[in-house]
């Protein structure tokens, strides 16, 4: 798991091979590629958030464009990397085993070997690997220790004080903290793309109202599902007690269904029951109008 600096978006690989990419406004991925026929093992993301490096159990090392999804470059490792570290100035560092290798100008052009080679104190295991910011220093994790490996030109040499000040004092570090929260934007603002912040939604009325609702309807059924049930005292709150009040649901449930059937097959009759009396009754009137003379009723009238 990494984190893609240039928009906040979490990187993550797994053991299908796949790169996942999550940001706190969906509950699913935002983007799923298909990387490397094993494992994932280690990922890494360069300063500009525009190049990934992914390393295989398959024993590749494929360079991606994340702007486009698409992979730049594809080396193949002697053993399957284990560890990737990306330095400010570009520097990609893999590791294995024992061995360290750093290349240069990786997403430029395929390059035909490393930039450096390395091997661990006393071939040590290697556990992980970092890079030292504003400094050219390569930090290495083994197995029962730490080591550092000189690689010039790894570091960023002229750091901006009013972004990042490495000689801070106290007073400064606290005042920075506090602009830095100050300005901070809210976890919903995280997307692929950061430039759509500040930019104006051009949707209509009705399809904002549209989103607020599902928005607040999916709000709705997560809190429902994350709601806890509330355990009871003395004993009733075991399972078989847990069991009962899910059967009880249950049957609340289906009692409520078949109530709701025998009303409408209820209802049904009643206005077959009423169609037929309708029925009759106009039967029973056309047999009074087939006996009825009206020429007869007159002449009895004049009598």
């Amino acid at each position: 798991m990494i984190q893609n600096t240039y928009n906040g978006i979490i990187m993550v690989g797994d053991n299908r091979g796949q790169a996942t990419m999550w940001c706190p406004n969906t509950s699913t991925a935002v983007v799923q590629m298909l990387c490397h026929k094993g494992s994932v093992n280690a990922m890494g993301v360069d300063v500009s958030g525009k190049y990934m490096v992914t390393a295989g159990s398959d024993g590749q090392m494929k360079v991606w464009d994340v702007r486009t999804f698409k992979p730049v470059h594809e080396y193949w490792n002697p053993t399957p990397a284990k560890n990737i570290s990306i330095s400010q100035k570009g520097l990609l560092a893999v590791g294995w085993g024992n061995q360290i290798q750093v290349w240069k100008d990786w997403h430029a052009e395929k390059q035909k070997k490393p930039y450096l080679k390395y091997d661990t104190y006393n071939n040590k295991l290697l556990t992980d690997l970092q890079f030292t910011g504003y400094e050219d220093y390569l930090g290495v994790g083994l197995y029962d220790g730490f080591s550092s490996v000189l690689v010039p030109g790894s570091g960023e040499a002229n750091f901006d004080s009013y972004e990042v000040n490495v000689f801070q004092s106290k007073k400064q570090r606290r005042e920075d903290e506090v602009s830095k929260l100050l300005d901070k934007l809210p976890a919903d603002s995280i997307t692929l793309d950061p430039a759509i912040i500040g930019t104006i939604d051009k949707a209509s009325r009705d399809v904002k109202e549209s989103e607020r609702k599902a928005e607040e309807e999916e709000a709705e059924r997560r809190a429902n599902l994350n709601k806890k049930r509330k355990l009871k005292m003395r004993g009733r709150s075991s399972t078989k007690e847990q069991f009962s009040q899910k059967e009880s649901v249950y049957d609340d449930k289906t009692r409520a269904k078949i109530k709701a059937v025998l009303d409408n097959k209820l209802k049904m009759k009643r206005l077959e029951k009423k169609k037929a009396i309708e029925e009759q009754k106009m039967i029973e009137n056309e047999d009074l109008l087939e006996f009825f003379d009206p020429v007869d009723s007159i002449k009895r009238l004049k009598k």
